[in-house]
């Protein structure tokens, strides 16, 4: 049973599910109209509210005694800590995939308490100060390299991030923004190139991972890329499984790494504590996270899979991007998603439709 059906990542989350046979779906989401609810992968879709864990958990109970399910998958960041925080009230019959303790989660998604943690396991990462609009703040400032970017404590996708190249034009921006302060970081923009390894954990340990590299952008200057091909690079691996073993993590992860181009050394940026946009890439590759996921819920152990060193293309961006540029966009149609839209056509529909509006408003 997943919690909860909306979000940009529940329909991938779906999809790979919808590839194990004889796999029962059933979705709990406080909207109705989500693209999943019309998804060909999904069994059952209720509507519950779920503003609050009160409600969230009145929702897990009503819907956990009418479809009666194995095991329940949170997918959304608020659905992973209000699952791994109740998880005692919730009825024995059921298993939970694996989620991680509450402190670890608070710790991931802030920013700022996530560069403190680096630096307290001596784990790599850019230089990161908080802003405080003080003496201490501007102390600290005259200590970094610019260009600089500042930072939501909270926050995705590359949603507030903006860059700037000198102390004066970062003192400008953050003077308009009067309640930036203890919200906001600023950190390092390092020289060189991103890189991103997803994982499945359990108490620290691997269970399963891939290591992604992007070879496409996509519209927006801190967007994550459109097209990304999986390698392996051992020293990503090696820095992200000393990371997840510092947090003891327990659960799914995407973490967002870069190759400083001045020593070499791979740097930790940020951790997503919840599925990633470009989950139906890792599947693409061979792992397919959410079906281990819940196995690792009921219990069922697995040896690591490997991934394949292939690419892998957002199709509905991919092929926007194929018109408008043709000569730099170079990609097979096989290299897509496109098989994934297509055989779940209504559910795409629901989500284009969607996504177009949100971008004309």
């Amino acid at each position: 049973m997943m919690m909860d059906g909306g979000g940009q990542v529940a329909l991938p989350v779906a999809r790979c599910l919808g590839q194990v046979p004889g796999l029962s779906l059933h979705v709990v989401s406080d909207e109705a109209a989500v693209p999943l609810r019309f998804s060909r992968h999904r069994t059952s879709f209720h509507v519950r509210p779920l503003a609050t864990d009160e409600q969230r958990l009145a929702a897990a109970h009503d819907v956990i005694r009418r479809v009666r399910p194995d095991v329940l998958l949170p997918v959304l960041g608020d659905d992973v800590r209000f699952l791994s925080q109740h998880a005692a009230s919730l009825p024995p019959d059921v298993r939970l995939a694996p989620t991680p303790p509450v402190e670890a989660f608070d710790t991931v998604v802030n920013k700022w308490r996530l560069a403190q943690f680096l630096e307290q396991q001596g784990l790599p990462g850019p230089a990161t100060i908080l802003y405080t609009a003080d003496d201490a703040f501007e102390r600290r400032l005259a200590a970094l390299t610019f260009p600089v970017l500042i930072k939501p404590v909270r926050g995705s996708s590359g949603n507030g991030i903006r860059q700037f190249d000198t102390p004066d034009a970062l003192r400008d921006a953050l003077q308009q923004q009067p309640d930036a302060q203890g919200l906001t970081i600023v950190q390092e923009l390092l020289p060189g190139y991103d890189i991103d390894c997803s994982v499945l954990c359990q108490d620290g340990a691997f269970l399963a991972y891939t290591i992604q590299r992007g070879f496409m952008a996509r519209p927006g200057a801190f967007a994550p890329p459109a097209g990304i091909e999986f390698v392996h690079d051992e020293q990503v691996y090696d820095v992200t499984r000393r990371l997840m073993a510092a947090f003891g993590w327990t659960g799914v992860a995407h973490v967002d790494l870069r190759v400083d181009q001045r020593d070499g050394q791979v740097k930790i940026l940020e951790i997503n504590a919840r599925y990633w946009t470009s989950l139906e890439g890792s599947l693409k590759a061979g792992v397919n996270f959410p079906h281990l996921h819940v196995l690792a819920g009921l219990g069922v152990t697995f040896p690591m899979p490997d991934y394949r060193p292939v690419r892998f293309v957002a199709g509905d961006v991919g092929l926007i991007q194929k018109v408008r540029y043709p000569r730099r966009t170079r990609f097979s149609l096989g290299e897509t998603n496109l098989r994934y839209m297509l055989g779940d056509p209504v559910a795409e529909a629901i989500r284009l439709g969607l996504l177009a509006k949100r971008k004309f408003l």
